[in-house]
């Protein structure tokens, strides 16, 4: 039993994400091991910001008293103590929420652990998904620290814990950040075995190749690149505006249906 559960452990899973074209998008999922290094440094940060606050707070009561008499003194207290609790409840899934919504899925922790959350349609989070998954956050961390989310993660097939399950999300493994060059010429990770210039005389095969390239090796790009990129190539193939993850649609419809 204990060599099936290291097996489950530590080999390498993936998920396979069809698109609306039938076309296979294959991600790695981000193990135990960065997923706890990421809550490790979230939880450091949530804690400083949290104890910062309290400090600031604890500050103003204690001048607040010194100019208040006893019965005003109790309402501050009162209140002051439901402020704290508060902070302390809200303060993690404000960070996790926010963080994952307007920055791609990616907190800080997850950025330094190079993972990201998606949703099971490879799409990035919205708002109920980012909210869903940290509303449950705390089943997970029952009894202790995340141990029903640990147990979640090793019985899933998709490695997701119980926030996951219920927002319909995943944690994928990126691969390493390319270089500074790479990210700016936009072309990371996108070599293969003929390149643009092949097509220099036929604009349209052209772009068809950035395009299968782009998508095929999509996780090679950091996600805000990735989707800078998405947005020119589908002004340059004739899409309307629209936002990055519908161009990757469209990209995808109009490689596999040219």
């Amino acid at each position: 039993m204990n060599a099936g559960m290291n097996h489950a452990i530590f080999r390498e899973h993936k998920i396979r994400i069809p698109t609306p074209e039938q076309i296979y998008l294959e991600y790695p999922l981000a193990g135990l091991g960065r997923r706890g290094l990421a809550a490790a440094v979230d939880s450091a940060i949530i804690g400083v910001m949290v104890f910062t606050l309290i400090v600031a707070l604890s500050l103003l009561i204690s001048g607040a008293a010194a100019v208040a008499d006893s019965e005003a003194l109790d309402t501050v207290m009162m209140v002051s103590f439901i402020v704290m609790l508060a902070l302390a409840l809200l303060s993690p899934f404000l960070y996790y929420f926010l963080f994952e919504y307007y920055s791609n899925g990616q907190t800080p922790g997850k950025r330094l652990a190079n993972i990201r959350v998606i949703r099971l349609s490879g799409l990035s989070l919205d708002r109920t998904s980012a909210a869903l998954r940290n509303l449950f956050r705390v089943i997970d961390m029952i009894p202790s620290y995340y141990l029903v989310g640990v147990w979640s993660t090793l019985l899933t097939s998709r490695q997701q814990r119980v926030g996951d399950v219920v927002a319909g999300t995943v944690v994928i493994a990126l691969p390493p950040r390319g270089s500074r060059e790479a990210v700016q010429t936009g072309t990371a990770g996108l070599s293969g075995t003929a390149s643009p210039r092949a097509y220099a005389n036929n604009r349209e095969q052209a772009l068809h190749w950035l395009a299968y390239q782009l998508m095929t090796r999509r996780q090679s790009l950091e996600p805000s690149v990735r989707s800078a990129i998405a947005l020119r190539l589908a002004s340059a193939m004739g899409m309307p505006q629209q936002d990055a993850d519908a161009a990757e649609r469209e990209i995808w419809a109009r490689i596999t249906n040219p």
